[in-house]
């Protein structure tokens, strides 16, 4: 009798390439989808730069020497294209942004209140104390 011709492979070698591919997978997969983080992370940052480039472009044009509070949406068309996605949450980001200080802030939430002869602005942690009288405004922390 002579040796017969053999089709295909035998079931313990596919195993045996199976079992290496799924220690393959298990080291590569964790830093695929680390870098791909990392990546967001990174197009999230230039995302934020963005803005604040936008905040300087108005501040300039508007010649804004008084901290003030903006909505993000008024730096709209003119300034950078809407809506502004964040990469890192797929989400549009919104609310305002402080501006006038030196320093740029993007807030969520603006409250404030009005006296007689004041407007508070109350931001995260920061504050904006406008006077009406003298049109002029003190930034400070909290």
């Amino acid at each position: 009798m002579g040796i017969k011709n053999k089709r295909g492979f035998s079931l313990v070698e596919l195993l045996a390439v199976i079992a290496i591919l799924i220690i393959i997978l298990a080291f590569s997969v964790p830093t695929i989808i680390k870098n791909m983080n990392d990546k967001k992370d990174v197009a999230s940052k230039k995302v934020y730069e963005l803005l604040e480039i936008a905040a300087k472009n108005y501040e300039i044009d508007y010649e804004v020497e008084e901290a003030m509070v903006l909505p993000i949406s008024s730096l709209c068309d003119r300034y950078i294209s809407c809506p502004i996605i964040d990469p890192k949450t797929n989400e549009e980001i919104t609310g305002y942004i402080s501006i006038g200080s030196g320093t740029y802030e993007i807030l969520n939430e603006v409250s404030f209140t009005v006296t007689t002869r004041y407007i508070y602005y109350y931001l995260n942690t920061t504050w904006i104390q406008y006077d009406t009288r003298t049109d002029s405004a003190t930034y400070g922390s909290s």
